[in-house]
């Protein structure tokens, strides 16, 4: 661990860029692997993004402290976007391919992220989509990060009823506090 600081000390010492980035990248990724990955923190998302923006901030500051104002500032963001880099990708290729949701199928921007139901939200139809996603992929559909999509029938009407579980449904392992909701 003291060889590991060294070296990181040499490259902000000598302003080595690529090797500053991959710093970034590798404190990134093990972020996602010891901390974002176990756990909700939706919650927290607003404590977590001002401490991203003083890290960041603070990072800037000693840059451009110790570098000069332009390369400091080349530094900081060689740390920081490849610190994003390195959680976003690690994020994705958690999510596609070791989440526990990942054999079932469905879009695979769905699987990476939340953001693609919104996308595909906008214009309203977001109901044609699932039942476009049901005749494509079969019965149960991974419609996001952590969010199932699956059709059953009604034994009353023998009428297909679509239905979404995300963390809180009724098919969840969760608590009864979730299921109130």
């Amino acid at each position: 661990m003291d060889g590991l600081v060294r070296y990181a000390h040499s490259a902000w010492v000598q302003h080595d860029l690529k090797t500053l980035a991959a710093i970034g990248t590798t404190i990134g990724t093990s972020s996602h692997l010891l901390y974002w990955m176990h756990g909700l923190r939706a919650p927290h998302s607003a404590q977590i993004f001002w401490f991203h923006v003083a890290a960041f901030c603070l990072i800037t500051a000693l840059s451009a402290f110790s570098h000069g104002l332009a390369n400091g500032i080349m530094a900081a963001s060689a740390i920081c976007w490849s610190y994003l880099a390195g959680v976003f990708a690690s994020m994705a290729i958690y999510r596609i391919w070791f989440h526990r949701l990942s054999r079932f199928p469905g879009p695979l921007a769905s699987k990476v992220s939340k953001m693609h139901a919104v996308w595909r939200a906008r214009h309203l139809n977001a109901h044609n989509d699932a039942v476009a996603w049901h005749d494509k992929y079969g019965d149960f559909v991974r419609t996001g990060t952590s969010t199932i999509f699956h059709v059953f029938f009604d034994p009353v009407s023998d009428n297909p009823v679509p239905r979404t579980d995300g963390p809180h449904g009724l098919l969840s392992r969760g608590g009864s506090e979730g299921h109130g909701r």
